[in-house]
């Protein structure tokens, strides 16, 4: 078989960079949060914020758990960002964004602008 085609098949390697993105866009929301706020904004902040102990925040943060969707949202949520920026990353949405502007021709500028405002709602 296929090496790549191996590689793909096995979901532990998958489920093990969803985590280490998540738990990267995680760090970098907050890390954007505390400067916002111009203090530091802890892990024990985050979990008050969202409603999960500070253990799970942590253990997300490490990679080291599965989170349910709903804890996802909630942490989004405590960090004012989309969980979609949580599960992809800013890249990943840009390069999306670009997949579909070329798959999308946008000849109307009222379309054009609501296409723009979409994607920074993901921002």
């Amino acid at each position: 078989m296929n090496t790549h085609v191996s590689e793909a098949l096995d979901g532990s390697k998958i489920k093990e960079e969803l985590r280490a993105t998540l738990a990267k866009n995680i760090i970098s929301a907050r890390k954007a949060k505390a400067k916002v706020l111009g203090r530091t904004y802890t892990q024990e902040q985050l979990a008050e914020d969202s409603g999960h102990s500070t253990t799970a925040i942590a253990q997300i943060e490490r990679g080291e758990v599965d989170p349910r969707l709903s804890t996802i949202a909630g942490i989004a949520l405590a960090l004012n960002v989309n969980p979609v920026f949580l599960l992809f990353g800013r890249s990943e949405i840009e390069l999306l964004y670009q997949m579909i502007l070329s798959l999308i021709h946008i000849s109307e500028p009222t379309r054009q602008a609501e296409m723009s405002y979409a994607v920074f709602c993901l921002k």
